[in-house]
């Protein structure tokens, strides 16, 4: 890093936060600004109380941080402005940072000079499950003495999103805008491939680039139930037969717990193929994910591992093959957290685990405590028999996911509340088709309600709202569910939600924006409603 001064633009973010936190524990003086500085929010006040300057995002702060490093010794070379691709070129941040005669870089760029700098970074790439697996991967590589670095969009219970350790950079890799393709990773794992945010052959070729860009002789794990993460993983491999190659299969539908009623978790083929392509089968590790069963929260199932000869990966002892075998080593796995999504997370971070070095059990036991991450179906609490979960979830694929997991834990004379946050404009607009199919398919033990879609600042298009999804959901004439509504207020919708629940039930907030406010709101309305009739109770 050649600069020593970073003013961020966007601060308050996840993205910016995280990285923010990173570069302090490198010894870097940061100052920033946010459309929410002059109000309270969770990630603001963490970066103040490490002695970050906040300032609001009106163009007063730039030439105040410029005369602070001047007068601290810098020179024009040690000063970074840093934007993300929310702050737009009007802002008046960007128009001053200008004036003053510097070009703000973009987060995604410093990120990847970072990551690339650092010669040994694991980049986690996929539609679904990149912060999960990179806080996942993160807790195991801390439990086995790796001392990690990380830089993530969530951060886990307990600590920041972001760690400036001495071990390998662990990093989300993100496909929405294709800044993916500018990472050089020591290990690049692929998770899975959705149409999100463009078309899936755009996304297929970033995806190509990205893991043709990995260091000689380093890994590509990757989902070998995804068909295009599959192609992927087939065509590197021929392309870079220096790579190394883990395969990671996530449960088999045939193998889902008995008491759940869907097993649709991220919406593609699981279980691992017949056959694999001839040019990675014999030089593949492979985990398997079988047998698997849940106890209240808890997930418990099987990894197999199947070591090919020679691979020059840590295996366990008694997993040695001989020079021209290859030999299973079994797992047993308890994982704090439901859903089978879930299992598929954990067989990734175990595989990026594997691939750096860590002994396979180790890494195992290590997820045993593994304390969640923000916002990843975060278990908010039990109140009167009734459970409160806020997930990110904010795809169609990851609804239904969520969905799923939610009625899982739910007796079958029990409902799930649900409530999702359209978390844009153009990302409503894009999955709008997949978003009415999911509603209309929905279980009818469900009430469902979308709020409107968050606006968050900038040039948007707005010719498409939360209403046209329920219109569209109507005229299909197909819809399962009972309840879907419309709330444009949250203290009305915490207040009915409230009212509708009973011992038994769950309650699910979904959406990527401001959404998690609601939950307390709806905690609130539980509390006084208890309240209320433990009176009316001893009034009798």
């Amino acid at each position: 890093m050649n600069s020593k001064f970073y003013y961020l633009m966007g601060i308050g973010g996840t993205g910016m936060s995280s990285l923010a936190h990173y570069l302090l524990d490198h010894g870097m003086i940061v100052h920033g600004s946010d459309r929410s500085a002059n109000g309270y929010s969770q990630s603001l006040e963490q970066l103040a109380q490490r002695g970050v300057t906040l300032y609001p995002q009106d163009g007063s702060a730039p030439a105040l941080f410029h005369r602070f490093c001047l007068s601290h010794g810098a020179v024009e070379s040690n000063i970074c402005f840093v934007r993300s691709k929310a702050v737009e070129d009007h802002v008046a941040d960007v128009v001053q940072t200008r004036f003053l005669g510097f070009e703000p870089i973009f987060r995604s760029d410093l990120l990847a000079s970072l990551f690339n700098s650092s010669k040994k970074g694991i980049a986690i790439a996929g539609t679904a499950g990149k912060s999960t697996v990179t806080g996942m991967a993160t807790h195991i590589f801390r439990r086995c003495g790796e001392d990690p670095a990380s830089i993530s969009g969530a951060p886990l219970h307990g600590f920041p999103s972001g760690h400036g350790g001495m071990g390998p950079l662990i990093i989300e890799a993100d496909e929405s805008d294709l800044s993916l393709i500018a990472y050089k990773p020591k290990i690049a794992v692929l998770l899975n491939l959705l149409r999100d945010h463009h078309e899936n052959h755009i996304v297929e070729k970033a995806f190509q680039t990205f893991a043709g860009n990995l260091l000689p002789e380093g890994t590509l794990v990757f989902n070998a139930s995804c068909p295009l993460s599959l192609r992927i993983a087939a065509f590197t491999a021929e392309s870079r037969p220096d790579l190394n190659l883990i395969a990671f299969s996530p449960i088999p539908s045939s193998d889902s717990p008995s008491d759940s009623p869907t097993h649709s978790s991220t919406d593609l083929p699981t279980g691992l193929p017949a056959d694999l392509p001839d040019t990675i089968a014999d030089k593949c590790v492979i985990l398997r994910a079988s047998n698997p069963s849940r106890e209240n929260w808890q997930s418990h199932f099987g990894i197999s591992i199947d070591f090919p000869a020679g691979f020059p990966g840590v295996s366990p002892a008694d997993a040695n093959p001989p020079s021209n075998q290859k030999s299973t080593f079994q797992l047993e796995l308890s994982i704090p957290c439901p859903g089978d999504y879930q299992i598929s997370n954990t067989c990734a971070a175990l595989a990026a685990a594997i691939a750096w070095g860590v002994n396979p059990e180790n890494a195992a036991a290590a997820m045993a405590d593994y304390p969640g991450i923000f916002r990843r179906f975060q278990h908010f609490g039990t109140l009167n028999g009734i459970d409160l979960v806020d997930d990110f979830a904010h795809h169609p694929s990851e609804i239904r996911a969520a969905l799923s997991t939610a009625l899982e834990l739910t007796p079958p004379q029990s409902r799930v509340h649900a409530v999702y946050q359209p978390h844009g404009y153009g990302p409503t607009r894009f999955t709008f088709d997949e978003m009415v199919e999911t509603l209309t398919k929905m279980d009818k033990r469900v009430n469902f309600w979308l709020t409107e879609i968050f606006y968050g600042g900038g040039t948007v298009n707005k010719d498409i709202s939360s209403a046209h999804i329920i219109d569209a959901v109507a005229k299909t004439g197909e819809s399962e569910a009972e309840n879907i509504k419309l709330s444009a207020d949250f203290e009305n919708l915490a207040t009915e939600i409230a009212t509708k629940c009973q011992k038994g039930d769950l309650v699910l907030i979904m959406g990527a924006r401001d959404i998690n406010r609601l939950t307390p709101m709806i905690a609130r309305n539980i509390n006084s409603q208890i309240e209320t009739n433990h009176i009316m109770t001893n009034q009798d």
